[in-house]
């Protein structure tokens, strides 16, 4: 059998905007119609639609290209960049 790579970037954005838009109906039905017939579905519903999004980013960024970095070199990466803004900033003076 085959094995399966990871999703192209058309498949990834086509499953973030659908995740995306299952989260906007949830809201907008729970918010506008569901909460005249049951206060709890449309609170369930709100936060199923509040978890959603940080699993849609997940799909959205787990593509090949964010793979190629180590999780340690994308923290020194990030810690050299921190130093370089901060060397950039003009400092504050207090009177």
């Amino acid at each position: 059998m085959r094995q399966r790579g990871p999703l192209g970037l058309a498949a990834r954005k086509r499953a973030y905007f659908a995740m995306m838009g299952v989260c906007l109906v949830l809201i907008v039905l729970a918010w506008t119609l569901i909460w005249r017939y049951s206060i709890l579905a449309s609170v369930v519903m709100s936060a199923v639609a509040l978890c959603i999004p940080p699993i849609a980013a997940i799909v959205a960024n787990a593509g090949p290209a964010n793979r190629q970095l180590g999780v340690t070199s994308r923290i020194a990466s990030c810690a050299t960049g921190r130093a370089k803004m901060s060397a950039q900033m003009p400092k504050l003076i207090i009177l």
